[in-house]
């Protein structure tokens, strides 16, 4: 998950429904987000953006192994 090409950014929130499944975590040396499966289960990963907009987005993540 990569920031906007335009050089914007909103600061974004990431959040997990299930921390134990997967998380999103920010790799700085190649500059994107990315997505760490901890264990089996579903998890819904949502992005809040931070600007005061309201504008969320959400995600299904199921990890099998």
């Amino acid at each position: 998950i990569e920031k906007p090409d335009n050089g914007a950014d909103p600061e974004i929130k990431w959040t997990s429904s299930r921390t134990s499944v997967a998380t999103i975590k920010w790799d700085k040396d190649n500059e994107v987000y990315v997505l760490v499966a901890k264990g089996k289960g579903t998890a819904t990963i949502k992005a809040t953006a931070q600007d005061g907009s309201g504008k969320t987005a959400s995600f299904i993540v199921e990890v099998s192994n």
